[in-house]
């Protein structure tokens, strides 16, 4: 098996897909708490977290999360104290944490899918059986970046210029309008050069054609099976036994105790795959190194 990004991009995909559909129809707190452990240790293993900022804004999320259901869910037995009469439970604050965990977690899926799945290897899974969704994944996953560099080069190059002082709230608002209005201007002008470049080399008048480097082998319909062997594994065995987790008024671990070791386990395998086959390709990777 191959590293996720060294994959067809037909089994990157349909592996985030996977683990996405366990997630997200989950509310046990126990798969939110392994999806965003293995989320974290994959990201971290491809250096995908180096951004501090960034860091410092999921950590803010997580806790808002956290704290803000219990201040607004007042349901649950198990009383902490009381605010203006409205009672903090153990169970409103677990159940936001839970959540905080699943949302994170997907948002951290979502970067490690936005740096693995490139423009090309999106157009390559969607380009024949839909072009156009295919066409725009990819225009608005470059412009993201495309924008972010140019906003940079603008905010610089007013900095340069004296123009982008931030003496206090109300000049920082106004040199933050001023440069939004010229990166406006500035999309409005690429975009329009995007456009007319598109239509000058004929797009959309004749039957599309496509060129990818990218090869569907027997071996990769194995891979996909596997992912989609664990996925099901975990999404009907919670289905059919009824493996669940209720919050309020307490909480109670719905199901069979032996089906709910085989569904988290199952999800482990499933997301801890993709950084175990990252560490088995740098090991490889050594080995090969120390031949030479």
């Amino acid at each position: 098996m191959k590293t996720l990004e060294n994959a067809n991009p037909i089994v990157t995909f349909m592996y985030f897909l996977c683990v996405f559909s366990c997630v997200m129809f989950s509310i046990d707190p126990f798969i939110s708490a392994l999806s965003l452990m293995c989320s974290l240790i994959f990201a971290l293993t491809k250096r995908y977290l180096n951004n501090k900022k960034e860091n410092i804004f999921y950590i803010i999320i997580f806790i808002l999360m956290t704290v803000l259901n219990p201040l607004f869910n007042h349901r649950g037995n198990t009383v902490f104290f009381y605010i203006n009469d409205n009672a903090i439970t153990l169970e409103a604050l677990l159940y936001g944490l839970s959540t905080a965990a699943m949302i994170m977690s997907v948002i951290i899926w979502f970067k490690c899918f936005g740096k693995i799945m490139t423009e090309d290897k999106i157009i390559y899974v969607f380009g024949r059986i839909w072009p156009g969704f295919a066409l725009m994944i990819s225009s608005i996953m470059r412009f993201v970046s495309l924008y972010t560099k140019q906003w940079r080069v603008i905010s610089d190059s007013r900095k340069a210029m004296g123009e982008n002082e931030t003496g206090n709230i109300i000049s920082s608002i106004k040199n933050g309008i001023s440069t939004f209005m010229i990166m406006i201007t500035w999309a409005l002008e690429h975009g329009a050069q995007t456009a007319e470049s598109m239509d000058g080399r004929g797009y959309n008048t004749t039957r599309r054609t496509s060129y990818s480097k990218y090869f569907f082998h027997v071996s990769d319909a194995l891979v996909i099976l596997f992912y989609l062997m664990f996925a099901l594994l975990v999404i009907l065995t919670s289905v059919i036994n009824g493996v669940g987790f209720s919050f309020y008024p307490d909480m109670v671990m719905k199901g069979n105790i032996y089906y709910r070791i085989l569904i988290y386990s199952a999800f482990l395998i499933l997301c801890l795959m993709p950084t175990i086959l990252e560490i088995g390709d740098e090991i490889k990777w050594h080995r090969l190194k120390l031949k030479i």
